[in-house]
């Protein structure tokens, strides 16, 4: 069996050569599981919560079913502390496993980081790159997504299109906030992969891969996944 770290080594090629990589069991089962109950947990206390005191909290969620991790300690703190402990253990948990993986100059960033519950059709997300919807303003960033549900077969998972990080970042950001591209340009830049994923795999992939949600014929539906979004520790303060 090949060794961690060259496993590592080769998801990382990888992920420079495609834009993205997929490693399965990212997460070790316990914590894949503490990760999904405490995530869940949190969703039942915002929907339950009378009031939600921070404004961005409260408007992600309400919008949509957005949990946006940089407010979220302070909420938790008045709300559960032992909720907000568990909530720290699972992201550090997180954390240390991409550091791991991407190297030790990596660090998360909160303000770019959410939890997503889309319930539709209608609340997936079209074709765009996370360096124009997300706005991370890093010369280097990765999303590592994980999906609390079993995804790419019944509920959606996501379609990435290798090597277009390439292309897109060539390309000016847009800013005039409609950050989608159609079917047609994502077509032009080559076909599209919908990796199959277990909780505890993640998806890792570069701010400038074109992707998008998986389409899918389900009416509802309720998937949940984290997007935990790191950048290179040697650009802080650029």
């Amino acid at each position: 069996m090949m060794e961690a770290g060259l496993v590592d080594f080769f998801r990382r090629r990888q992920l420079a050569r495609d834009g993205f990589t997929v490693a399965p069991r990212f997460l070790s089962a316990p914590a894949a599981l503490e990760l999904a109950a405490v995530v869940r947990a949190i969703y039942e206390m915002l929907a339950a919560a009378e009031t939600i005191e921070d404004p961005h909290l409260a408007d992600h969620f309400r919008r949509w079913q957005g949990v946006w991790l940089k407010p979220l300690p302070q909420f938790l703190s008045g709300a559960d502390p032992e909720m907000a402990a568990r909530l720290q253990r699972a992201v550090a948990a997180v954390s240390g496993r991409a550091r791991r993986l991407l190297g030790e100059g990596w660090y998360l960033l909160e303000q770019c980081s959410f939890f997503r519950r889309p319930s539709s059709p209608t609340t997936l997300l079209r074709w765009h790159i996370d360096a124009d919807g997300a706005q991370i303003g890093k010369a280097e960033s990765v999303n590592v997504w994980l999906p609390l549900d079993e995804v790419g077969v019944d509920l959606p998972s996501l379609d990435v299109i290798p090597g277009s990080h390439r292309k897109m970042r060539k390309l000016p950001l847009l800013t005039d906030e409609d950050y989608d591209r159609d079917d047609e340009f994502a077509a032009a830049l080559g076909a599209a992969v919908t990796p199959r994923l277990q909780p505890g795999d993640a998806l890792i992939f570069d701010q400038y891969i074109l992707h998008r949600s998986q389409p899918t014929a389900l009416k509802e539906f309720s998937r949940t996944s984290c997007e935990m979004r790191f950048a290179r520790d040697s650009l802080r303060g650029r």
